[in-house]
């Protein structure tokens, strides 16, 4: 709660009073309108997929505003290799396994990609292949890397939960951790000597030494 105090104990004059209160007023509408236009100038998927590619890189949607992702270092790709390979060997009978996966988690405005990703069967049964998938994947995984911000993985984890995520995995190189968000609220951090559980997926325990071994 704010309290005003009125300057040397005294009050302003009736008339200034209400002009200060126009005044405000009037920032008030034209914050307003401000709001409103930048929702409705937000990016469309339609408008998204006219976009030109990026000399380097690639483009996603966040929230109808394109976002410039960079391609990773050699270090990242071989994790996210390590990852689908062991994610492959136990929950093959779940899904796929899919590395840099694209994903429509909302019906607009929204186009991101997962380091890596396993969709269910029967998703992959009823999506049409010249589309995006539609919604996130039943398990989306991001390796941690320098440009990661907790904002933007919050943001990211938040939507993917939401919109048909079982989990969503963070996995850390230098402390070798993996943190383990799930649709039911609950979070686990699991560090090199814990197993994390994938009997939900059908697929037993993965020990988290395994996904840091060289």
């Amino acid at each position: 709660m704010m309290e005003y105090f009125p300057a040397q104990g005294k009050l302003e004059p009736y008339p200034a009073c209400v002009a200060e209160v126009a005044r405000c007023d009037v920032l008030i509408a034209i914050a307003t309108i401000r709001v409103v236009s930048a929702q409705t100038a937000r990016m469309t998927v339609t408008e998204y997929e006219k976009l030109p590619p990026p000399k380097d890189g690639w483009l996603e949607l966040h929230h109808g505003e394109p976002v410039k992702v960079t391609r990773p270092r050699l270090v990242h790709t071989l994790q996210q290799r390590r990852l689908g390979q062991l994610l492959e060997k136990r929950l093959g009978q779940f899904g796929v396994v899919i590395v840099e996966c694209p994903f429509r988690p909302t019906p607009e405005h929204e186009i991101w990609a997962a380091d890596v990703a396993l969709i269910a069967h029967s998703r992959l049964d009823a999506q049409d292949e010249e589309a995006w998938l539609a919604g996130a994947p039943d398990v989306v995984i991001e390796v941690l890397s320098p440009s990661n911000t907790a904002s933007e993985l919050l943001d990211k984890e938040l939507l993917c939960l939401r919109s048909g995520s079982l989990e969503f995995w963070i996995v850390d190189r230098k402390l070798k951790l993996v943190r383990v968000s799930r649709r039911n609220g609950s979070a686990t951090v699991y560090e090199e000597a814990d197993q994390i559980p994938l009997d939900s997926l059908g697929g037993g325990m993965l020990a988290v030494s395994e996904i840091f071994r060289r």
